[in-house]
């Protein structure tokens, strides 16, 4: 018989056990004073996602030591993992140090995590030296956006995306918010590119950029490299880009190794029709004045200063290019030629009474890939005043939320097993050692006997649920993935030595790691001549669903000054188990971001036969009328549930505002508002097998029964099916259907390309047409929209039961890969740019009914 335990020694053993693994904050040596300087890149961030925090470090000391500084947060499992990194202090001296942590996202602000300071004797963690709690600051919602600007105080029109509506804290117009995140000071830059990955974009406005920092300029690198966008505005006085001078910045070898033509005397009336919505400014109320414009290239003459490998994006209607881009791994770099921080720009006064330029649907959108339009409040007053305006919307479809990823990862159908097993074994041993065995033995009148057999019963079925455990339990490191795999056709022709082709996985798992104690997991890191590839990997807290954490917390390391995709030894070898994760015999769920070659035991993606490329048709009035070439499938499966979509140069009218009696009025022609910046087809298959041949021609047919259009199949596939659903529509809790997933996941690759909520009516006083908002808590970095503001052919499509790309280790061995498992493939192939086509589009509004029916858009039902 088991001896009672009294609930007070229970309470004691437990506060023991608590107080033998919490340690106290401060330390008794406190040599080092840790003072918070910044929660957050811009002092703002996201709960959810990794969040870069400075610290500011002052010693004591007499001597210049070496010490570690971790930051601890708990994981998803309870656990505490310590991020830190190892400094030099020198005595007096302070010094700043930055530390990169995904937090969790219900981390709210105000919530406090300990950072502690700890000598280092021979690399090995010693005595504690200090330490201090720091709390989180001002956050942004998880479902906002968050664009940053660096240098001025101005927001460039950019703030046109965080407008309220008129009687809502959300604008009628947008399907998320936008927050601008300005004054950031070169300084201020994060050295690691994990601190730039909550930013959609980075802004580089009035800085110096001179005062930037190695590590600080090759952070911002791989934030461009794994899918961020880097924007330059060039200002009116000077040339601090040194652009046509090689080597001068740390930037040099990305920019244009020629310099653009500045032409001083560039009117207002010259770029007003090209940065706003409307025709012209109010000459009754602002003279016309000169401005400096970098020109980057004359369409209309034969200045071009469009070298390595810039495209141009923007002209004016004279022809000269005053934006160009550039792609730079999976992200962008812009250049701008227009310092859109001159203040004289803010108080323009436009034909129709609205103020300020340049306006953000008119300008913004094409640089960014969105497609919203963006009334300022005086605008929706008389939107509303007119009747035009619907009502607040009321439905919103969220996607990205954590069911979303945990339906498809979770490897809870084995513990369902083990538990319906233990259930049985359990029933049939109360019915043999309870009163099926008394009765029995009673029948055979042997009831003498039945402490015996009660004590037989008991070993025998011990034995037995020891067996089916065995048999049950796994003893394989196994994951479950769902990974979202980016490649960018290059030819063998279109080779960069300072910009390598690489793949890029984003992948949200499950790992089952059998046994207890640490296990030493890594993504095996690509090496270039810059280093090594600085990937990510840590425990992933789904957002919006309950986690059960362990009673039995542990501790581990993470060295984010290195490889903060390596939970394995680095500062100190003799405690090998500090930097590896704790196992407990059971799944945990993780997230990696990797950048790099895909192995040749994987597989293989997509190529182009040489004796059928790809190219495009153009007939002689400029339309682009079909797509032709074979793509040959070396992927290792079936390719299912494929969408493709071909991006035309031919770009859809810039909004205008709508015309009335001759006057501007305050609002865009209806027809005219949210539309996509480019023409494009999309268009369905069921599958593509190995080695099978893709033949565009039969894929975009244009004949009656052929070729879809992009915009209308984006609203029919994505919108549509998810209209008139309630309040929330979305993925926030309850199963998902499988076709529900595939469509979110495609929403997250196309989101800001997916129809805004529609705000304008068509007829004033007439019906609201049915609209919705939709939202999304993360998959950002997924977002493919701005591909689609350039010729491209895009396909997508998903392997079943497929093994993850990613070159993770367990042990040093790689994990299986369980069934169900899903990379979702998405292939990407720039077409070249037309430039008679692609500027040929500066209409007026009158003309916007002309570029529809040019438009070659017949409309079939997909299948």
């Amino acid at each position: 018989m088991q001896p009672r335990r009294s609930p007070a020694l229970l309470l004691v053993l437990a506060v023991l056990a608590v107080s033998c693994l919490v340690r106290p904050v401060h330390a008794q040596d406190n040599l080092v004073d840790v003072q918070l300087d910044t929660f957050g890149t811009g002092a703002i961030y996201r709960p959810g996602t990794v969040t870069a925090v400075r610290l500011k470090l002052t010693a004591t000391f007499d001597e210049p030591t070496s010490v570690w500084v971790q930051w601890e947060i708990p994981n998803v499992d309870g656990d505490t993992a310590e991020y830190g990194r190892t400094i030099t202090l020198s005595p007096g001296q302070g010094r700043l140090l930055w530390l990169y942590a995904p937090v969790p996202p219900q981390a709210l602000p105000g919530t406090t995590w300990p950072v502690r300071v700890y000598a280092l004797n021979d690399g090995a963690r010693s005595r504690e030296l200090g330490g201090t709690r720091i709390s989180a600051g001002t956050a942004v919602r998880t479902n906002d956006a968050m664009i940053a600007i660096i240098g001025s105080t101005a927001h460039l029109g950019l703030r046109q995306y965080a407008q309220a509506g008129l009687n809502s804290p959300r604008a009628p117009f947008l399907n998320e918010f936008t927050q601008i995140v300005s004054s950031i000071t070169p300084t201020d830059l994060p050295d690691r590119w994990e601190g730039w990955s909550g930013y959609e974009a980075v802004v580089w406005s009035d800085a110096d950029p001179s005062g930037i920092a190695s590590d600080q300029a090759n952070a911002l690198r791989e934030y461009v490299r794994r899918g961020g966008h880097f924007i330059i505005t060039l200002p009116q006085v000077g040339n601090p880009w040194a652009l046509g001078t090689d080597g001068r910045t740390l930037f040099s070898d990305l920019l244009p190794s020629q310099a653009p033509r500045k032409d001083e005397n560039t009117l207002l009336s010259d770029v007003v029709s090209t940065l706003t919505k409307a025709d012209d400014y109010n000459t009754r109320r602002m003279q016309d004045f000169p401005m400096a414009a970098h020109i980057f290239k004359d369409l209309n003459g034969s200045f071009d200063a469009t070298d390595n490998r810039y495209e141009p994006l923007i002209a004016l209607p004279d022809g000269r290019v005053i934006v160009i881009r550039r792609n730079f791994g999976h992200g962008w770099i812009t250049l701008i030629g227009i310092d859109l921080a001159y203040r004289r720009l803010y108080s323009v006064p436009l034909s129709n009474g609205a103020t300020g330029i340049p306006q953000a649907d008119a300008f913004w959108n094409r640089i960014l890939g969105r497609r919203v339009d963006t009334p300022t409040a005086a605008e929706l007053t008389a939107i509303q005043q007119e009747e035009l305006l619907s009502g607040n919307v009321t439905e919103e479809s969220s996607l990205g939320r954590g069911t979303l990823f945990m339906q498809q990862i979770s490897m809870s159908q084995e513990a369902t097993i083990g538990l319906l097993a233990a259930l049985l074994l359990f029933a049939v041993y109360w019915v043999v050692a309870g009163p099926g065995g008394f009765y029995a033995l009673k029948f055979y009148k042997q009831v003498k006997f039945s402490w015996l057999a009660f004590a037989g019963a008991a070993a025998i079925f011990t034995a037995t649920a020891w067996g089916i455990v065995g048999l049950i339990r796994q003893n394989d490191v196994a994951v479950k993935h769902v990974t979202v795999l980016d490649h960018i056709y290059r030819g063998d022709d279109q080779l960069r030595p300072e910009d390598p082709q690489y793949q890029r996985a984003v992948s949200w798992f499950s790992i089952r790691l059998p046994g207890y104690g640490p296990m030493r997991i890594t993504i095996e890191p690509t090496e270039t001549d810059e280093g090594i590839m600085r990937d990510l990997l840590y425990s992933w807290t789904p957002p919006g669903l309950p986690v059960q954490q362990f009673p039995n917390t542990d501790r581990y390391r993470v060295e984010v000054g290195r490889q903060p995709a390596a939970f394995d030894t680095y500062v100190d070898p003799s405690n090998e188990s500090d930097y590896a994760l704790p196992a407990r015999s059971t799944s945990t769920v993780m997230y990696a971001n990797w950048l790099g070659g895909l192995q040749p035991e994987w597989g293989g993606l997509f190529r182009i036969p040489s004796d059928d490329p790809i190219r495009v048709t153009i007939d002689a009035t400029g339309r682009e009328t079909s797509i032709t070439g074979s793509i040959i499938s070396e992927l290792p499966g079936d390719l299912t549930d494929i969408t493709f979509i071909w991006v035309l140069n031919a770009r859809s009218p810039q909004p205008r505002y709508q015309v009335k009696d001759g006057v501007e009025q305050a609002w865009v022609r209806p027809q005219n508002s949210q539309r996509m910046p480019n023409l494009g087809a999309m268009t369905k298959a069921a599958q593509v097998t190995f080695g099978g041949r893709i033949d565009l021609a039969k894929t975009f047919d244009t004949s009656t029964a052929g070729r879809t259009r992009l915009a209308s199949n984006i609203k029919r596939t994505y919108i549509d099916p998810y209209l008139n659903q309630g309040l929330i529509g979305g993925p926030t809790s309850g199963a998902i259907g499988n076709r529900d997933i595939t469509n979110y996941m495609e929403m997250l690759s196309l989101y800001n390309q997916l129809d805004p909520p529609t705000y304008l009516k068509r007829t004033a006083g007439g019906k609201a047409d049915d609209t919705m908002i939709i939202s999304r808590d993360l998959g950002r970095e997924l977002d493919l929209s701005i591909w689609l503001t350039r010729p491209c052919l895009i396909i997508l499509g998903y392997l079943r039961d497929s093994e993850l790309p990613i070159p993770l280790r367990v042990n040093g061995r790689m994990p299986v890969t369980e069934g169900d498992s899903v990379t979702l493939v998405r292939w990407i192939y720039p077409l070249p740019i037309e430039e008679e086509i692609a500027f040929s589009n500066i209409f007026t509004p009158e003309q916007d009914d002309q570029l529809d029916a040019a438009t070659p858009a017949p409309e079939p039902e997909l299948p």
